[in-house]
């Protein structure tokens, strides 16, 4: 059943005139008049007559008009259940997020929000590329882009500074770069172009600093990096934040010229857009302290 149909037949009948209905329905007069007859064909029962060049409902329209009401009632009332459920701090909700985010951070800035809320379920899944959001493959997205898709909000969230480091070991054998001619005898990590992210995804912000390099690696994990800069094997790009958090001390190559600051984005589909989980996890991450894990919000 065509609900178009429904309410031209249902503001027609309680308005009493096509021209009301079609005021109503902010359309024409002939728009109103082609549903209906188009409702009547389909249900095989005429609704309204013609009386003195007036619509006049007909006993079945009458006994039609009943049913109708009780539909649209019913659906009305959804749309409250609906508006009232997605109040509540309450529900199953899937957050995804790059894996050095899942990693480092998130549970950091999450745990008091979880604590709160017991009564809320939440799942996490580390993902470097991006989740269909409009396929329900996640509630909740962060990361370090926006994806303007039909039917995704997103939010900025906060900055991360980024810069290019190495192992004190990796520099006492290979030597510490000094200008960026120095780079044409180090080791450098970068991300892989196949990640299904935008082309203009500022991942690779440092490599168009470089313009030679000894030996360039592509990894298409952030974590893969960073394990491969804590290991010695070359210099690549962390975060300031990330960089205090390694498992060895890291080094910071040309922290005056080499720094990037790498916005995160908050994405969930527009048909969240007026849930209170989605708002409060927002506003609960914003709220931190300098932005999660000592990331800075830009005003």
């Amino acid at each position: 059943m065509n609900w178009d149909k429904l309410l031209a037949f249902y503001h027609t009948a309680t308005l009493g005139s096509v021209k009301k209905a079609a005021e109503k329905l902010g359309t024409s007069t002939s728009s109103v008049s082609r549903l209906i007859d188009s409702l009547e064909k389909e249900i095989g029962h005429e609704l309204f007559s013609v009386v003195l060049q007036r619509m006049a409902i007909t006993k079945k329209g009458e006994r039609f008009l009943i049913s109708v009401k009780r539909l649209l009632s019913q659906y009305d009332l959804s749309l409250k259940e609906l508006s009232e459920m997605s109040q509540k701090m309450e529900g199953h909700y899937n957050i995804s997020a790059t894996i050095s985010i899942i990693a480092s951070w998130i549970f950091d800035d999450l745990a008091d929000f979880m604590k709160a809320y017991p009564q809320l379920s939440l799942s996490f899944t580390a993902v470097d590329n991006p989740p269909d959001l409009t396929l329900g493959e996640a509630d909740i997205d962060i990361r370090s882009f926006r994806r303007k898709e039909e039917g995704v909000e997103y939010k900025y969230l906060t900055t991360h500074d980024m810069g290019l480091y190495a192992t004190r070991d990796y520099i006492q054998k290979e030597g510490l770069p000094e200008r960026i001619s120095d780079f044409e005898k180090h080791h450098i990590f970068a991300f892989q172009h196949n990640l299904l992210i935008p082309h203009n995804a500022p991942l690779n912000w440092h490599l168009p600093h470089i313009t030679a390099w000894k030996k360039m690696t592509p990894i298409n994990s952030y974590m893969g990096i960073l394990r491969a800069i804590e290991n010695g094997l070359g210099i690549g790009p962390v975060s300031h934040a990330a960089a205090k958090m390694s498992r060895v001390p890291l080094v910071p190559i040309l922290p005056d010229i080499l720094t990037y600051p790498m916005d995160l984005y908050y994405m969930y589909p527009k048909t969240l857009s007026s849930s209170r989980v989605v708002a409060e996890i927002y506003e609960h991450l914003r709220s931190r302290p300098q932005g999660p894990l000592n990331g800075r919000i830009r005003m």
